[in-house]
């Protein structure tokens, strides 16, 4: 039922985004025929070859993913770091969008949507649509039976012990992919106390028992790693959002800010039978 859920607001962000660019902007395997057309409308004069360097643009393929969500979000952002907050963390020297932080264990390293940093301080952000209301668990590898980590991430490694031996203890929340950025964050930036940051998507004026469990989920994650040398800090890209609209007047931001709410803030309510 729950996947149900998951695939109803996922419809319905794909909805928007044809119902913006119309049908024949996308193939027949659903994604975009040309990923510039994932692009906010002021981040269109974006060359080739910035993007190129920037990420891989075939991210921008499917812009109703979390993947497109902050890249959109934060590339206006490329130029301009000295003048970014996060959740209260910032200015900023540069940006890194796409980044992977090896964990030490055997694997593709996890991927990070963005790495904020200054000189001696780091914030990365991790990115979720709704698929995270499906009921899909993730479990740890074997190979993490091993992992010791450094006293200074005592809650992560209790949050380790606590995924090994209770696998179900979130149902909404992905702590184990929350648990490897941070990791590979404490492995890669040991000097730079980062911070962890979990942005979710969520739809407007929804209070559906599934985005409370989701956000109860959160609170407990953040209790449990609370005063570990990678930080924990999650919100939902409405809240990003509003914050960077109270924070400025300036006539980009907001502009900014009103397209990423034309196609990514969608009142909708859930249905009945779910």
């Amino acid at each position: 039922m729950q996947t149900s859920l998951a695939q109803h607001y996922v419809a319905l962000l794909q909805q928007t985004w044809r119902g913006m660019l119309g049908a024949t902007a996308f193939g027949e395997d659903g994604r975009l025929v040309d990923w510039r057309a994932g692009l906010l409308p002021s981040l269109s004069p974006l060359a080739k070859g910035e993007v190129n360097r920037l990420f891989d643009p075939a991210r921008l393929r499917q812009p109703e993913t979390a993947s497109a969500m902050a890249l959109n979000s934060f590339l206006p952002w490329r130029n301009r770091p000295g003048e970014l907050l996060l959740a209260g963390h910032g200015p900023f020297r540069e940006l890194r969008y796409a980044a992977r932080c090896p964990t030490g264990v055997r694997g593709t390293p996890p991927l990070l949507d963005l790495l904020a940093a200054d000189a001696d301080r780091l914030v990365a952000v991790t990115a979720r649509g709704p698929d995270y209301l499906g009921s899909k668990v993730s479990r740890l590898a074997p190979a993490y039976a091993t992992v010791d980590l450094a006293p200074r991430m005592a809650g992560w490694q209790a949050l380790l012990e606590t995924l090994r031996t209770e696998p179900g203890r979130f149902r909404h929340l992905d702590a184990v992919a929350l648990l490897k950025n941070a990791i590979g964050l404490s492995r890669t930036f040991p000097e730079h106390g980062p911070t962890l940051i979990y942005l979710f998507w969520e739809p407007a004026g929804v209070d559906g028992l599934a985005f409370r469990r989701h956000r109860s989920e959160i609170r407990t994650m953040a209790q449990l790693v609370s005063g570990a040398m990678v930080g924990f800090q999650a919100l939902s890209f409405a809240e990003l959002w509003d914050d960077w609209e109270a924070r400025s007047a300036e006539p980009w931001l907001r502009d900014m800010v009103a397209e990423l709410r034309a196609r990514y803030a969608v009142a909708i309510e859930a249905p009945s039978a779910l």
